[in-house]
């Protein structure tokens, strides 16, 4: 029987760099695939580049660069949708807002037709536009997936069985500054950074200067962080509901987010072995590769 190859990345945005290593390999086809996104959030952010991603000629090496410099963990799929290379999304989550939008058509072109400012949204005029692509979205919760789906891109994020509301705050980071920004800062009332969504202070300490970000004297529990037990329920749950609807993954792709901290650090490890397990009973999985030792044989 043929094996199911696996992938293991750190963070979201490394799967555009091992879908387009599927697609090179022949796993996938090179357009009109269909997506199984499983995870608590939607990464269906729109991005800006500074490299047109019309430059991507199949090089690994090309991939790997603009995968690193120019996506973060919520926009690298609405840029595969662009490509054409997914037509269909299934967000698959544990639960989602109740007024959202179940099933809608979604467009994505570039401005200009540049491939550097995409732009996307779902009441545009159908005009013909050899610079724009569309791609059906289902969000649906396990007792809607679909039974005998297309073979898929199994994309499953670890956070889909535990997360963490905002992580974010619970990373300090403390940069060193020069005296002439610190009295910029102390000074200015509407400084640049006080838009960007984060705390931030400015501090002086034995000759040095110092912006600290996410620098919270209280840290509150997750609404999203659930307990073992909970989680074990999920991964029997989702098993169930792969094996009852026929899910054929072309590949499967697991992401850990744990460096960003949306998978708890603590739950990570544990939920990761325990999903591999129900995986290798559905499914002949290959040997797991991780994305680390794709990008290191590239630059080689």
């Amino acid at each position: 029987m043929e094996k199911i190859p696996l992938f293991i990345v750190e963070e979201h945005h490394e799967a555009f760099f091992i879908w387009h290593y599927a697609r090179l390999q022949g796993l996938i086809p090179d357009a009109g695939n269909v997506l199984l996104h499983v995870d608590e959030h939607s990464d269906f952010a729109v991005p800006r580049f500074n490299t047109s991603i019309k430059t991507l000629n199949g090089d690994l090496d090309t991939l790997a660069d603009f995968t690193y410099k120019e996506l973060d963990i919520a926009s690298f799929i609405i840029p595969t949708i662009y490509q054409g290379l997914i037509n269909h999304v299934l967000w698959l989550r544990q639960q989602h807002h109740p007024k959202a939008r179940k099933h809608y058509t979604r467009y994505v072109r570039s401005f200009n037709a540049a491939g550097k400012r995409l732009m996307s949204g779902v009441d545009e005029l159908q005009v013909e536009d050899p610079d724009r692509n569309e791609a059906i979205f289902d969000l649906i919760t396990l007792d809607e997936l679909p039974a005998d789906l297309p073979t898929v891109i199994l994309d499953i994020d670890l956070d889909f069985f535990s997360a963490v509301d905002n992580p974010s705050v619970l990373k300090e980071v403390t940069v060193e500054i020069t005296q002439d920004e610190y009295e910029r800062f102390s000074e200015d009332k509407y400084h640049p950074l006080q838009f960007y969504g984060m705390r931030v202070e400015a501090r002086h300490d034995n000759g040095h200067f110092f912006y600290d970000f996410n620098n919270y004297n209280e840290i509150y529990p997750s609404r999203l962080t659930v307990e073992e037990a909970k989680i074990v329920e999920r991964l029997d749950l989702f098993a169930e509901a792969l094996a009852a609807q026929n899910v054929q993954p072309a590949f499967i792709d697991i992401c850990r987010s744990k460096y960003s901290g949306f998978t708890p650090n603590n739950q990570c490890e544990f939920i990761q072995e325990e999903l591999l397990k129900r995986l290798a009973q559905l499914y002949p999985l290959g040997e797991a590769v991780h994305v680390s030792a794709l990008v290191e044989s590239v630059y080689a």
